[in-house]
Parts: C-alpha cells; structure tokens; sequence
C-alpha cells in the first residue's frame, strides 16, 4: 500500500498536482489502516491531500451491491471514522491533511451508516462525500428499496436539509441524457460532470 500510495502520488506531482483526493473504501483484511499508510505517504512526499474513510455496510446477502467479503461493521466503520478525524484532520488554513467521511452509495451502505456518517461528519465538522445516481441501476435500485429517486433517497438517507438547498458538485460519472430528470436534481445550485 505505501508503494502505491508513493507512486500515485509522485506521479501527480511531476504533473504539477500538489493537492490529491482519495476515495478510500476498501479495508481487506491486514489492511484496515490503510489510509494511516496514504496520511504518512503524503506527508513524506510534502503534499496536501483529502482523503475520505469510505465505507461499504450493505453487502449481497442484504441486498447491496458489493461482495460480502468487502463490507466492514457499522461499528468499525464509525469507530475507524473518528479515529481517523482525531489522528489526522488538520483544520487550520493550507492544510496538509484533511479527512472527510464517505459512506460510498446507496447500494453500497445501509441507511443507519449513512445517517450515523452525516450525523458523525457534522459533529466533528468534516466534510461529506457519497456517489448518487451513478447508473440507471442505481436508480432502479433506490426506486425498489427505498421508493424514492436517488437524489430524494440520498437526501432523506443522508438526513441532510440543507442538501436540498446546497450548491454542489455532484459525482457523476456515466451520466446518460436524461441524468438530471432520472436523479431529480434542482433548478438550482450547480451541477457538475466527471
């Protein structure tokens, strides 16, 4: 892991990147420290970087998308979230290190994670990441289990009133011609495409 991470890193600094981001939600066996390993990479290399302590609690045999193998408890999960923001979460201006929580997607997590992840990151005051409306499987998905459109499910999941108001950068990485009208995305605010 520290190989990758060094790697990954000094390849975008000799493209001129000197801040990096990371979605970490994978912790296999032997590697629940993970992003220990990418805080002490970043540092050796002098970058700044946001790394998320993602998370995966809804498995196949509940129901969710990823293998069972790759989901962690509720309770490690929120455990290792505040560990990691107590540890490493740098809060002044030029931070070299900062970390934000990332419960992946609506198939990937429960609704208590989600919410006890919000409720976690406004506590602590961190930043929040999820993935919304990735595929149209998603939203059969969310329409399904939830009865909800993916950005209404993730809003009620996410127990969040100000993200129906919040301008915002949404990850969407496969957007078809009718994302907006499949994710009910808002007139207002931004929408941004990957």
């Amino acid at each position: 892991m520290a190989v990758a991470s060094k790697v990954a890193l000094a390849e975008l600094l000799l493209s001129g990147c000197t801040t990096a981001a990371d979605h970490h939600y994978l912790f296999p066996d032997g590697l629940e420290h993970a992003i220990d390993v990418q805080v002490q990479s970043v540092r050796e290399l002098g970058m700044r970087a946001m790394l998320t302590r993602g998370s995966m609690s809804l498995g196949e045999a509940d129901g969710g998308l990823p293998p069972q193998q790759t989901v962690q408890q509720g309770e490690v999960i929120l455990a290792d979230s505040q560990r990691l923001i107590e540890t490493y979460h740098e809060r002044d201006d030029g931070a070299q290190i900062q970390i934000a929580l990332a419960p992946c997607s609506p198939f990937s997590v429960t609704p208590q994670i989600m919410a006890e992840s919000a409720a976690l990151a406004e506590k602590l005051d961190v930043r929040l990441h999820t993935h919304l409306a990735e595929t149209l499987d998603e939203e059969d998905f969310c329409l399904q289990r939830f009865g909800l459109r993916t950005r209404r499910c993730g809003h009620r999941r996410l127990s969040l009133p100000q993200l129906e108001h919040a301008p915002g950068l949404w990850h969407l990485p496969d957007p078809g011609p009718d994302c907006c009208r499949r994710a009910a995305w808002p007139r207002r605010g931004r929408l941004g495409v990957q």
